[in-house]
């Protein structure tokens, strides 16, 4: 079931490994308290990411993303697997997606997604176990996803990011209070999606390819 496009509205910080997460969380709540945020849900929901590129990595020089993302519970959702293909930049980045009940080959991503006239070979390239956890906050008419992501590659932490997503509201709104974040916990900004992190770390460009479908 392909679903609408949709524009992301979104910022990122870069948070050090030696960071915990019970740790920044807690200072995290703190900020949120001090400025009037109200915490509506707290939940954790670790899932898998498998990322797909062409052969010359097209995806990646071009900043776009495109990922098969499991597992859901097809009772709460509208499948059992997401398949999201994100392009532009951060402030202007659209996002696509597509919801299945099975896993699909690369060529049935491709006519899923329609986007089979530009990019018609793919294939996977690197699994990724994200933990993240959510907090879901609402202020004024204002509501914003933050989402604390540690990514593990290979059995291994390698990055962690903490995400602001707009889901309805003022974008003024989500600037503001991601620059008190990064102002008092110290944070500077991102501004590299998670896919070319893992390209890099993973050394990808070099000619590993970590599974074929």
């Amino acid at each position: 079931m392909l679903g609408p496009l949709e524009q992301e509205i979104e910022t990122k910080l870069d948070v050090p490994l030696s960071v915990k997460p019970d740790e920044i969380l807690g200072k995290l709540e703190e900020i949120l308290k001090q400025e009037g945020w109200e915490i509506i849900l707290s939940r954790n929901d670790e899932k898998e990411l498998l990322y797909y590129d062409t052969p010359d990595f097209s995806f990646y020089w071009e900043g776009s993303t495109l990922r098969r993302v499991t597992p859901f519970d097809p009772s709460k959702f509208k499948g059992s697997v997401r398949y999201d293909f994100k392009q532009g930049k951060q402030e202007s980045r659209t996002e696509i997606k597509y919801w299945s009940d099975r896993i699909l080959k690369p060529s049935e991503i491709v006519d899923a997604l329609q986007i089979d006239a530009k990019y018609p070979r793919i294939s996977s390239v690197a699994m990724v176990l994200i933990t993240p956890e959510f907090r879901e906050i609402r202020k004024n008419g204002t509501d914003i996803e933050l989402k604390l992501d540690t990514c593990w590659i290979d059995g291994e932490d390698k990055f962690r990011e903490l995400e602001l997503e707009l889901k309805q509201g003022n974008s003024a709104n989500i600037k503001n209070l991601s620059d008190k974040i990064a102002q008092r916990l110290n944070l500077g900004y991102l501004h590299q999606q998670k896919y070319s992190r893992v390209v890099e770390v993973m050394n990808l460009l070099t000619g590993r390819s970590y599974e074929n479908e």
